[in-house]
């Protein structure tokens, strides 16, 4: 059956008009300006999903061409108009904390205007029903022309041909293996002290002094995310003052040392002979995937462990650690990072982090990590036959 032909004098309902600040002009502006490839409607549609908003292409065009106007404009960010957010008196207490915050010079996240927001929906009692979404949070900062802000102030090439064959190879080799008992243990550096580096305002910010304080973590769990060995920590010294009499950092961590806080062929010989004795003492054989950075040097005796190679730049392909499960465990440090700033602010005390407190948020960022997240990485490089996991993943905000 045809369907039935339009009135001519239909007409499409005509876009509601658009009204924007001097600062999302200028906004726009400086996005086209960083990506001179991006096209006008590509530009609109960027902004019209951060901003919850109906701009047309044509109003881009119109913006771009006053584009030396905007990039140095002083008016007001204020929007124009507004339309009131559901609940108004939480709005405001928030956009009170965000104004008192970047007054001190605060770097504030997306992530710290989620977590007052809910503490101050607790103080007011809003709802339970009321779920802090992203979407709710993109209109609340465009209510108030709050965009994102960088403060002013490696990828390794992959022979793919190598990295089919290497992928191949190990998962002949897993196949006789039970994944219960293949690890796969990597080494990140962890700035941190390091504060995020784009904070939320209502205009450019001067940037702060970057905290360029490193640690190295190493990470090792089974292919099955059954078995995640506690976090290894590489700091400068032996005992550092801030750890006290009273602190055990082997409650969360085990912790080692070096002047340059890098994994050593010494310290690596250690924690392997460690590994071993865990697998000896459970009874287990072992298969360990390396990659074959210097420092991994296993030239003693092993009774219980296989080391296993990965072949040269094929490891942000084919390494589990890479392939996703470090990031996790950043996302949750970085959570409870920015957590400890928040509670910082709110007690009039200086936003700072020491090794003390950072071993006992890697201890626990690593206890965040889901067990189907581990598995899923594993099977996201090809090579185990791990079945899919329906548990979802927990991704930090």
């Amino acid at each position: 059956m045809k369907r039935a032909a339009s009135s001519p004098s239909s007409t499409p309902p005509s876009k509601k008009r658009c009204q924007l600040t001097a600062e999302q002009k200028r906004a726009i502006c400086v996005f086209k300006k960083d990506r001179a490839k991006a096209s006008q409607q590509e530009i609109a549609q960027h902004f019209n999903q951060t901003w919850n908003l109906n701009i047309g292409r044509s109003t881009i065009s119109d913006i771009l061409k006053e584009s030396d106007k905007w990039l140095t404009s002083t008016e007001s960010p204020r929007l124009i108009r507004s339309r009131g957010g559901k609940h108004e008196d939480l709005e405001h207490a928030l956009l009170l904390w965000f104004q008192k915050m970047t007054a001190k010079k605060m770097v504030i996240s997306n992530e710290m205007l989620i977590i007052k927001a809910k503490e101050f929906a607790k103080e007011i009692k809003v709802g339970e029903d009321f779920g802090f979404s992203v979407g709710w949070l993109q209109r609340f900062k465009a209510r108030h022309g709050i965009a994102m802000y960088r403060s002013q102030g490696e990828s390794a090439s992959a022979d793919m041909s190598a990295v089919d064959e290497g992928r191949k190879e190990l998962a002949a080799m897993l196949a006789e293996w039970d994944l219960e008992n293949v690890y796969n243990m990597d080494e990140t550096g962890l700035f941190y002290r390091l504060e995020p580096d784009s904070t939320l305002a209502t205009g450019p910010v001067k940037g702060k002094k970057k905290s360029k304080d490193r640690i190295t973590v190493a990470l090792c769990a089974n292919a099955t995310g059954t078995d995640k060995l506690k976090p290894l920590v590489i700091g400068k010294s032996k005992k550092p003052h801030c750890f006290g009499t009273a602190f055990d950092p082997s409650v969360h961590v085990t912790y080692m040392h070096n002047k340059k806080k890098w994994m050593t062929g010494v310290l690596f010989k250690e924690w392997l002979d460690t590994f071993n004795k865990k697998m000896k003492h459970s009874k287990k054989k072992a298969l360990l995937l390396l990659d074959n950075a210097s420092s991994h040097t296993p030239d003693q005796s092993l009774s219980n462990v296989t080391v296993k190679f990965l072949p040269p730049n094929t490891t942000s392909h084919i390494q589990p650690m890479d392939a996703g499960i470090i990031r996790n465990f950043k996302l949750f440090y970085r959570r409870q990072h920015v957590q400890h700033l928040v509670r910082c602010v709110d007690d009039n005390k200086e936003p700072a982090i020491n090794l003390r407190e950072a071993i006992g948020f890697i201890g626990s960022a690593w206890a965040s990590v889901k067990q189907s997240t581990v598995a899923n990485c594993w099977r996201h490089t090809g090579i185990t036959t791990l079945p899919p996991s329906n548990a979802p993943d927990e991704r930090a905000m």
